[in-house]
């Protein structure tokens, strides 16, 4: 029956008395020491050739990388949610003469709110494209322009929109929930949110329009949505009328 041989260390020092030596020292021949190749490695055996000490710290640096990548892409994720509305998309406005001979207003000016997706997911957001929309007419010197007599008629509710990535959305903010007194011949009809106006079309382009949209974030529960709580989302500077046909 062999006998179990256990790693050692052999040590071995040798100590010798000098007599010639009147004060009798002590010299020690160095010690040597000797150590096994294989107990560096882990008592557990060798782990494809390395040295188990480097594939344990590179271990623990992998459960401490892990959750700071988590937490980084939370936080990112929530700072994307805090990105208010005018940063995340391109606004502009579009005008459109609609012109039909038989109606009461043979030109009413439609005006698109062009919104381009700038961001680099979806957006969404909730508003009422009547009474969350707040237009001010300004004429060639800045001032605002005064509205005639009317007589309003708006049925409205909160929608949800949707922007996809990449995409534009024209949306139609002029309607003809309001009726203007006056002659509407040679004048287009502009009506926006609540307000409404009629101006002459040889001067049209001499006026501004300024845009303002108020809504709140997304939902999937529009039944409670409170829109006395909006928040501005954007504000348009004011732009020059150039109708488009």
């Amino acid at each position: 029956m062999s006998r179990k041989v256990y790693p050692s260390i052999d040590i071995s020092r040798s100590f010798t008395a000098n007599k010639n030596n009147p004060n009798h020292a002590i010299h020690r021949t160095p010690a040597r020491v000797t150590f096994r190749a294989w107990s560096l490695r882990s008592r557990h055996g060798p782990r494809h050739g390395q040295v188990p000490v480097i594939a344990d710290v590179r271990q623990n640096i992998m459960r401490l990388l892990i959750p700071t990548i988590c937490g980084l892409i939370y936080a990112l994720s929530a700072s994307a949610d805090e990105i208010p509305f005018s940063k995340v998309v391109k606004a502009s406005l579009v005008f459109r003469d609609d012109f039909d001979a038989k109606s009461h207003y043979p030109h009413i000016l439609k005006v698109f709110l062009s919104l381009d997706n700038a961001h680099d997911s979806n957006i969404s957001w909730v508003a009422n494209s009547k009474t969350g929309i707040e237009a001010e007419l300004l004429d060639s010197a800045g001032n605002p322009v005064q509205q005639g007599p009317q007589a309003a008629s708006i049925q409205s509710n909160a929608c949800a929109y949707l922007l996809p990535y990449g995409s534009r959305l024209d949306w139609l903010v002029s309607h003809g929930g309001i009726s203007l007194a006056g002659d509407a011949k040679d004048k287009y009809a502009l009506i926006v949110g609540s307000r409404g106006w009629l101006i002459p079309i040889e001067t049209a382009n001499t006026y501004t329009l300024r845009i303002r949209l108020r809504g709140l974030p997304w939902t999937d529960n529009l039944g409670q949505v409170d829109l006395r709580q909006s928040t501005l989302l954007l504000d348009l500077p004011p732009t020059k009328i150039q109708v488009t046909k």
